[in-house]
C-alpha cells in the first residue's frame, strides 16, 4: 500500500519460501496472488526506466563494474556480459537487491566470438541469442521462463509442478502466468488435503 514494491516482494517472497518447506499450502495459496502484484509494480518500474544492453566485455581484460552498471542506470533494463563469466551480471543483480534498485539485469557472458548469449540462472545453462533490439526485452523474459512454464504444465504430479513453476518465477521473477499456475495449484492441492481428512473422519 506504500509502494514499497521491492521490499514488499523481497518479504513475502521470505514467506513463500518459509511456506513451501514446511508445506504449508494454505499459506501458499494466499501468498501468490500478492508476491505477482508486488513483482508486477517492480518488472512495470524497471521497464520504466533506461535500457542499456550494452555492458559487454570486448576481452579478458575488460572488467565490468557492477557499481559503474548502477551509477550509469539508476533504474531499467541493463543487460551485463562479462567475458566468458555470468559473474560481473550476478555480482550486479546482487548489488541493485542490496541497493533496492529498480533494475533488472539479464545474465548473459560474452564469448569471444561475437556472440553473447542470455541465461535463465547461472543453473541452468541454455542459453538465448543476445536479443537485436531494445523491443525484444520483455519478448526475452519469456523465452527465458517459457520452457519451465512449459515443463511444469506437463507434470501430472502437484508437488513437482511446483517445484518447476517455482523455478519460473527463479528465472523471471514477472511471469505473471506462473504465479496464477502455482496459486492454484497450492489451492488444489490444500483442497485435496481436506477431502481427504473429511473422507477420514466420515463413518464406514
Amino acid at each position: 500500500m506504500r509502494m514499497e514494491y521491492l521490499h514488499a516482494a523481497k518479504t513475502l517472497a521470505k514467506a513463500e519460501g518459509i511456506a513451501w518447506r514446511t508445506r504449508d499450502f494454505d499459506a501458499l495459496s494466499r501468498l501468490y496472488m500478492p508476491l505477482q502484484e508486488a513483482r508486477r509494480q517492480r518488472r512495470q518500474r524497471c521497464a520504466e526506466g533506461m535500457i542499456r544492453l550494452d555492458f559487454i566485455a570486448r576481452d579478458s581484460s575488460d572488467v565490468i563494474s557492477p557499481q559503474r552498471v548502477l551509477d550509469d542506470v539508476p533504474m531499467g533494463t541493463v543487460l551485463v556480459a562479462g567475458w566468458k563469466s555470468l559473474e560481473p551480471a550476478v555480482e550486479t543483480r546482487r548489488l541493485a537487491d542490496k541497493l533496492e534498485r529498480y533494475v533488472d539485469v539479464f545474465l548473459a557472458s560474452a564469448n569471444g566470438d561475437g556472440r553473447i548469449f542470455i541465461f535463465p540462472d547461472v543453473v541452468n545453462a541454455n542459453p538465448c541469442d543476445f536479443p537485436a533490439t531494445a523491443k525484444g526485452v520483455m519478448e526475452m523474459w519469456e523465452r527465458l521462463h517459457l520452457p519451465f512454464l512449459k515443463s511444469a504444465e506437463a507434470q501430472s504430479d502437484p508437488l513437482e509442478k511446483i517445484e518447476i513453476f517455482r523455478m519460473a518465477i527463479h528465472v523471471d521473477y514477472g511471469c505473471e502466468l506462473a504465479h496464477q499456475h502455482l496459486a492454484d495449484a497450492a489451492r488444489a492441492i490444500l483442497q485435496e488435503k481436506r477431502m481427504d481428512r473429511q473422507d477420514a473422519k466420515t463413518p464406514r
